[in-house]
């Protein structure tokens, strides 16, 4: 017959390992969801920039043939295209902004969850210990000793 002590053990450990397995897979996921929520986010502010820029150069362009066609020429149309230019570079810097503190956060989030998994697993771990210690006092209080 298999030592009940050993048994309890044995159950012990096995529930350890699978808690572990398994919150290792959940922040592998959470890990893996973090990265891709960082990419889109890096992708949105890649074409809001492209696209402000877009718009800064047709401005900039309208203004100049604008300019062209009134016969107008000099400081004043080089401030305005500087000042075109100027507006875009600031809205950038606030979309570049925007994209680092969303970064930032989405990690901060990951982060969040996996240290909130690993205390879960910590606990089921605990638990299965207290489990196993519970289960092995009480055989030891209530066996019999078999004359040996």
């Amino acid at each position: 017959m298999c030592n009940p002590v050993a048994v309890q053990i044995g159950i012990a450990a096995v529930g350890a390992m699978t808690t572990m397995y398994q919150t290792n897979q959940n922040n592998k996921a959470t890990e893996e969801m973090a990265q891709r929520q960082q990419d889109q986010i890096n992708d949105q502010a890649a074409e809001r920039t492209n696209a402000r820029m877009e718009e800064a150069r047709a401005l900039r362009a309208q203004m100049r043939t604008a300019a062209a066609e009134s016969a107008v020429s000099g400081n004043s149309v080089s401030i305005l295209a500087d000042d075109i230019m100027g507006q875009a570079g600031r809205d950038i810097a606030l979309i570049e902004k925007n994209r680092r503190n969303g970064v930032a956060a989405s990690g901060d989030e990951a982060r969040a969850r996996i240290r909130a998994n690993n205390a879960e697993a910590l606990g089921g771990v605990a638990q299965a210990g207290m489990t196993a210690y519970g289960n092995i006092a009480d055989y030891k209080r209530l066996s019999i000793p078999d004359g040996d």
